[in-house]
């Protein structure tokens, strides 16, 4: 995988055609609203970030024609940031638009905040929201996106809406965290003493037939 992730370059050579570099034509990228990445990230419990990686690696992957597979590539995403921020640093400074992050800063604060919440969530269950940081180092990146899109297009989407997907997403998430969060704050033994209750005295009664009345 280190020849991945060396600094962005074109490798299309063989077939003749002069390349001038990544960004001719320039690159676009996957953009996503500052907003909608954190809902997404903390609704997926921290995959969205995987997600966001992969649809990037797919854009260079097309426009390069580079041999790469993003699946893995998003797979190991805490250790493939380095190159994909290589990637849109590179592109930014072709096109003169200003970088205000680094790109070890960046990558090396993702990975350390993704270790740092697997290690106290060990250590005491609550903090997990811990690892719902990430991305944060990140969001200098995804800024920097919107900013060559729109240099490349002036009217380009950049992914700011919730779609049908999204919302199911959402929703599905929503009950997982709710799943996760009884399991955290409510007791075992309040929950064991809820399912081994009698049941309420009219349910008693009204599960007993009455008595058959005799003849007389």
């Amino acid at each position: 995988m280190s020849e991945d992730l060396e600094q962005p370059t074109n490798p299309k050579a063989e077939s003749g055609q002069k390349i001038e570099g990544i960004d001719d034509p320039p690159l676009t990228y996957f953009a996503v609203g500052a907003t909608k990445f954190w809902i997404m990230s903390i609704a997926t419990l921290n995959l969205y970030p995987a997600y966001w990686a992969y649809k990037n690696w797919m854009m260079i992957k097309r426009h390069t024609g580079r041999k790469m597979t993003a699946f893995w590539r998003a797979f190991f995403v805490g250790f493939t940031n380095w190159g994909l921020f290589h990637w849109i640093e590179a592109s930014a400074k072709k096109q003169d638009i200003a970088v205000g992050w680094q790109v070890n800063t960046q990558a090396s604060t993702f990975l350390g905040l993704i270790f740092l919440g697997r290690i106290l969530d060990r250590i005491y269950a609550p903090l997990l929201f811990v690892g719902l940081l990430p991305p944060i180092a990140i969001m200098p990146v995804r800024k920097t996106i919107d900013a060559l899109n729109q240099a490349n297009d002036p009217e380009a989407d950049l992914n700011r809406d919730m779609n049908i997907g999204n919302i199911a997403v959402i929703v599905f998430g929503a009950m997982l965290w709710l799943s996760l969060l009884i399991g955290l704050f409510i007791p075992e033994e309040i929950l064991e003493s809820r399912r081994s209750q009698p049941r309420p005295l009219t349910e008693s009664i009204t599960s007993v037939s009455p008595p058959q009345t005799q003849r007389k």
